[in-house]
């Protein structure tokens, strides 16, 4: 049972260390091009920022795989549930582990006004984590 329970949790959940707030990605498709090179995606269909505004954020990042680690910069979207659609913003990460660890930062918007720092700590496959402390478990 618990392992089914896995298939529920986020991929990626990352926190906005700059202005508070948490963001879920059950989905993230990558592109790989060549080996050191990639293009990734940002798929946070649940995008909770400080105020406690809700949002969804999509984007595409082109990636460079290094040893590692990897570094990407690209654009993403922030679509808010309620309100108005702003400019898309960029954003730059820094990933390690298989880009099980990642560090994110950017501007949301780049519309005059609308200018929001991000920066944003994650960790991904969870349910994976999940799933191996699991079988550790059950030893």
């Amino acid at each position: 049972m618990l392992l089914a329970a896995a298939h529920l949790l986020p991929y990626r959940v990352s926190l906005d260390v700059a202005r508070g707030g948490v963001a879920f990605s059950w989905l993230e498709p990558t592109l790989r091009l060549l080996p050191s090179l990639s293009i990734d995606s940002i798929a946070n269909v649940l995008d909770i920022d400080g105020t406690g505004r809700v949002s969804s954020t999509f984007g595409l990042m082109p990636t460079l795989l290094r040893g590692r680690a990897a570094l990407g910069v690209g654009a993403q979207w922030t679509l808010p549930w309620s309100g108005v659609v702003q400019a898309p913003g960029v954003v730059g990460r820094i990933a390690w582990l298989q880009d099980r660890l990642a560090v994110t930062g950017g501007v949301r918007s780049l519309s005059s006004g609308h200018r929001q720092a991000v920066v944003m700590l994650s960790v991904s496959d969870l349910n994976g984590l999940v799933y191996w402390l699991t079988l550790w478990r059950a030893r």
